[in-house]
């Protein structure tokens, strides 16, 4: 029995132990009948109470920012003008 037990084959479906009783034989009340599938129900579940704000771009951010306007002369005179035709050169 033990060399059998430790060297056989390992199998659930083994009938030749003497004494063993079975889990899976059909003796028993016979065929049970097969329980009714329930169909699950899908419900939507929000994770959160509140919606993000969207994202504000530059525009909005800087709407309402005072815009100033400094025009900077560093150029003198000479370097004003074009040195291949000597016209006024536009900033």
């Amino acid at each position: 029995y033990f060399k059998q037990k430790l060297f056989g084959s390992s199998s659930e479906r083994r009938s030749d132990l003497p004494g063993q009783l079975s889990l899976f034989s059909g003796s028993g009340s016979g065929e049970e009948p097969l329980p009714e599938l329930i169909e699950p129900e899908f419900t939507e579940v929000k994770t959160s109470k509140q919606e993000r704000k969207p994202k504000a771009d530059y525009d909005e951010m800087f709407a309402n920012l005072p815009i100033h306007y400094e025009e900077v002369n560093t150029l003198s005179e000479e370097e004003k003008q074009c040195p291949e035709c000597g016209a006024g050169m536009i900033p």
